[in-house]
């Protein structure tokens, strides 16, 4: 379930600039940005700061684009939503976290140009380097000036319906269950992973159902994007993201049960947030036997002591 928090559509004529302000985000809490952007005549991209900061550079983004048969990846000093040519509309989604350190972090998709032949698909990841107590303000611009077009709309929702939430305390463990679930075919959730990796080797995160932790009851495909480098493969696992040495991965995990049985995760991953290396880390994957209801999700290291002191792990309720 989520709540509409502001609703803001450009009139009149076309602005450089809209903030949602008054706002009080905190770390625990989820965010959906959506956001319809008419360019206003000019190719232009549309960019977003949070508390007043504009400063381009106090950002950090990577992104994943996929057009006509090319797939290319692309890293920015920078934070920005998408790209759209002259007089053409994009459509924007992204979850929004303040996460445990205080970073502002994102994971959008975009389709671009999408009322036209040249469609486009866009994921990207954000990160801010400076930290923060609170998100009071969201600022949405575009740099070249008034580009914001007519008919720009943009709403801000909390995702409200919080089913759970676990903070490691004391020290490192290797596993975290949320137990007592009774997630059916007519339900979707939203895992949230904030998980600090303490340790001298990366770790691979698991995620699995039902106490099954057999590793190859499930098969995963990934996609990722390191700067300009994409790369893809299948695994007959199920790791829904990693974690770099010493470093944190904030992921977004839409959890689901087919109606034939199956379950399923999609989950999108900002790797080293908070600095110059974040990247995209995708993990689709499913398990190989039927399930009547999904009770329990186990969230596991494959080396012990590997999800660390203030790693946050939320579950939401979506349907």
């Amino acid at each position: 379930m989520a709540n509409l928090i502001q609703d803001i559509e450009v009139t009149g004529s076309a602005v450089a600039q809209v903030d949602m302000t008054g706002l009080n985000i905190v770390a625990g809490e989820l965010y959906e940005v959506v956001i319809t952007y008419k360019n206003a005549g000019v190719a232009e991209y549309i960019k977003m700061g949070v508390n007043n900061d504009i400063t381009v550079t106090d950002y950090y983004h990577q992104e994943l684009r996929v057009y006509g048969t090319t797939v290319a990846g692309g890293r920015g000093n920078n934070t920005y939503l998408t790209y759209t040519p002259a007089n053409t509309t994009a459509k924007v989604q992204l979850y929004l976290k303040l996460t445990e350190d205080g970073h502002m972090v994102f994971v959008s998709k975009a389709i671009r140009d999408m009322v036209g032949s040249g469609i486009f698909m866009y994921d990207g990841v954000a990160t801010s380097t400076f930290t923060m107590a609170s998100i009071t303000s969201l600022n949405f611009f575009t740099p070249g000036g008034n580009r914001l077009g007519v008919g720009t709309r943009i709403q801000l929702y909390k995702v409200a319906e919080k089913v759970d939430e676990v903070i490691v305390a004391g020290s490192a463990v290797t596993q975290v269950d949320f137990t007592g679930l009774d997630i059916g075919k007519d339900n979707e959730y939203l895992l949230v992973s904030d998980w600090y990796n303490p340790t001298g080797s990366t770790a691979n995160c698991t995620l699995y159902i039902n106490d099954d932790t057999t590793l190859t009851n499930y098969w995963q495909q990934q996609l990722l994007a390191n700067g300009t480098s994409v790369a893809s493969g299948r695994a007959n696992a199920s790791y829904y993201s990693f974690v770099g040495a010493g470093t944190r991965t904030l992921t977004i995990s839409k959890i689901k049960l087919a109606n034939s049985g199956y379950f399923n995760a999609q989950s999108t991953s900002a790797f080293k947030y908070g600095g110059s290396s974040i990247y995209i880390d995708k993990n689709y994957h499913s398990k190989t036997a039927t399930v009547t209801s999904i009770t329990k999700l186990n969230i596991t290291s494959t080396v012990a002591s590997q999800i660390g002191i203030n790693s946050q792990f939320e579950l939401y309720k979506l349907i």
